[in-house]
């Protein structure tokens, strides 16, 4: 994703060299803004559903942050079926794998507003759904802490449902982005 004219830097860029190894690995960039679900959906993002418009996590919005996701694998093999806190512990250890390839990245669960952003951004440039139907935690929390977001694309919209963060379930996948290491 090519930075829009004017657009300030971020204030967590990847080195040409970070990009470039990145890239290598398969991974594709993309700059996330400064957004939340609410104003997505002000600037035009269709929901299938508002269940949700008037709850607290709509307002969460993204760090500002160049992310990397590999667009072929987005989905963290192993990951369905579990409760938020192990799909949390394979992401710390994918992390550790990946910080060892390229010091200057980590890998992390994002928030809902950052997935909702991926999802469109995707299926603005090539059409389809990075995800594939599968359904991504994040670790935006609803307002009894013990709910995780979950988003997901369909075909009238993006989808988003809260889950207690403690249930496994089949078809809800950690999907890590790649951030630079935040200090």
């Amino acid at each position: 994703m090519e930075k829009e004219p004017g657009m300030k830097k971020t204030p967590a860029e990847f080195s040409q060299e970070t990009k470039e190894a990145l890239k290598s690995l398969g991974y594709e960039i993309i700059i996330l803004k400064e957004e939340s679900l609410d104003s997505l959906r002000e600037k035009g993002a269709n929901f299938y559903s508002n269940w949700h418009k008037d709850w607290e996590f709509e307002k969460q919005t993204s760090r500002p942050f160049e992310v990397a996701i590999k667009p072929r694998s987005p989905l963290l093999l192993n990951s369905s079926n579990k409760n938020f806190f192990r799909q949390e512990r394979q992401v710390k250890e994918f992390s550790s794998k990946i910080s060892k390839q390229i010091p200057e990245v980590e890998a992390a669960i994002g928030e809902a507003s950052d997935y909702a952003q991926i999802i469109l951004y995707y299926v603005k440039h090539s059409g389809k759904d990075i995800f594939k139907g599968n359904f991504i935690i994040t670790k935006t929390r609803t307002e009894k802490n013990e709910y995780a977001g979950i988003v997901y694309d369909r075909e009238d919209g993006l989808g988003v449902i809260s889950m207690n963060r403690l249930r496994a379930k089949p078809g809800i996948h950690a999907a890590p982005i790649i951030r630079r290491k935040v200090a």
